[in-house]
């Protein structure tokens, strides 16, 4: 069984009544830099390092295996399209110098991107991963890489696999791996969503995001996270 917190859903309710909702929702220009990449929502585009055809497209979750994809049929967001949640991700960051890394939280279902201790064709687990973007060099590209676990002395980095699902692989830049693109979104606003388990007397929060002036939907429940 669940409640929800009514005074603080009612506040946040009066904000989106209030406020204006932007024309344009996504960015027509890529983030530039790591040091421009801050705390907000993006759009991410992947691009398998290989070149390969359909196997470019922006980065989505879903709740069906395998939950982390690229969408080859989804190349650009028109200037007054609003995108659907599931595409967006929320970026949080964490930590000091050397030791900062940031997460990556889905609006629609509050899922992480999941950490890997092993090289996998698939992004699976509980546990978020501690991300952060490394450029190569020469070209110029943005590949992700988790410092959760290391394989063989290596970190982990995010690949586009067979069926644009997306997994994790050790060493920079390979074939698979994927080349990132940020784009900011505007106009979104997290909700929390209070829970209490009376018959075991367990209670948590969880978060949904959404822009303003829509209706919230309650986030549904990741047990796992209790």
């Amino acid at each position: 069984m669940r409640t929800t917190t009514k005074l603080l859903c009612a506040a946040v309710l009066a904000m989106a009544g209030t406020s204006q909702v932007t024309a344009q929702y996504v960015s027509t220009s890529q983030v530039a830099d790591v040091s421009e990449l801050t705390d907000g929502y993006y759009v991410i585009k992947g691009e398998k390092n290989d070149g390969s055809d359909g196997n470019t497209g922006f980065i989505y979750y879903q709740t069906t295996s395998p939950n982390y994809k690229v969408d080859a049929n989804k190349q650009s967001y028109a200037e007054d399209e609003k995108p659907d949640l599931s595409y967006v991700w929320k970026l949080t960051w964490s930590g000091e110098g050397e030791n900062r890394t940031f997460t990556l939280r889905n609006a629609e279902s509050g899922r992480y991107f999941a950490a890997s201790n092993s090289n996998t064709q698939t992004m699976a687990g509980s546990e978020a991963a501690n991300l952060r973007v490394d450029v190569q060099e020469e070209s110029q590209k943005w590949f992700l890489g988790a410092t959760n676990y290391q394989v063989d002395g290596q970190y982990l980095y995010v690949t586009i696999n067979s069926g644009q699902k997306l997994g994790w692989w050790s060493g920079f830049a390979n074939a698979a791996d994927a080349i990132v693109t940020f784009y900011k979104v505007d106009g979104l606003v997290d909700v929390p969503y209070k829970y209490n388990v009376t018959n075991v007397g367990i209670s948590f929060e969880q978060t949904a995001s959404a822009f303003v002036g829509d209706a919230y939907a309650a986030p549904a429940v990741n047990f796992y996270t209790i």
